[in-house]
């Protein structure tokens, strides 16, 4: 059955969606000495998830406001264990200021991300899709973060931040490849 918006109203499920579970099962037959490992990883991402579905549904918070609070925990330890500043009120100026930085940045990427998923999805799913988007988006925090841990241990941290501006040219490259304009210029 099809909608005027285009996407299939089709509830079979495709073998596409069984491969995370088929993973998940061989990971827990082929590598039983990292089983303890999988269920903390697989706790804090259904946290993680499950925080977002409570409180962000509606956009009242989201896990990016804790990008907030570790930046100013990590401004206020630098300045105590690196500059010796330890009055709180200096601290917690700083961690403002750097959270300032950090809030006129995402204001000037985070709605063009929004207008960008609007701006191509069907009118009659674009809610839908600013929804996956979000999930997405959530999961890459929780992903991305263990992706970086895992591979500066490895690799090191500047190994890792290469990893990670790679992954992140990667994904500009297929937006710029695979988005479109939809934006029809009037021809005079």
């Amino acid at each position: 059955m099809r909608h005027e918006g285009g996407y299939s109203a089709d509830t079979r499920v495709r073998w596409p969606e069984f491969l995370p579970w088929i993973v998940a099962l061989a990971g827990f037959f082929l590598l039983p000495e990292y089983l303890s490992l999988g269920a903390r990883i697989l706790v804090y991402i259904l946290y993680a998830l499950s925080l977002d579905l409570i409180l962000g549904y509606a956009g009242i918070i989201t896990l990016g406001q804790s990008a907030y609070f570790g930046l100013g925990a990590y401004v206020a330890g630098i300045l105590a264990a690196k500059a010796g500043i330890t009055d709180p009120l200096v601290q917690l100026a700083a961690a403002g200021a750097a959270g300032a930085l950090l809030g006129i940045g995402t204001a000037m990427v985070y709605p063009t991300l929004l207008a960008a998923i609007g701006d191509v999805a069907a009118p009659a799913w674009r809610a839908s899709s600013v929804g996956v988007y979000r999930l997405w988006r959530d999961l890459g925090y929780a992903l991305g973060a263990l992706l970086a841990g895992v591979t500066a241990d490895v690799v090191g941290l500047a190994g890792a931040m290469w990893v990670i501006a790679a992954i992140t040219s990667a994904s500009g490259l297929v937006a710029a490849v695979r988005l479109r304009e939809t934006l029809r210029h009037a021809t005079v």
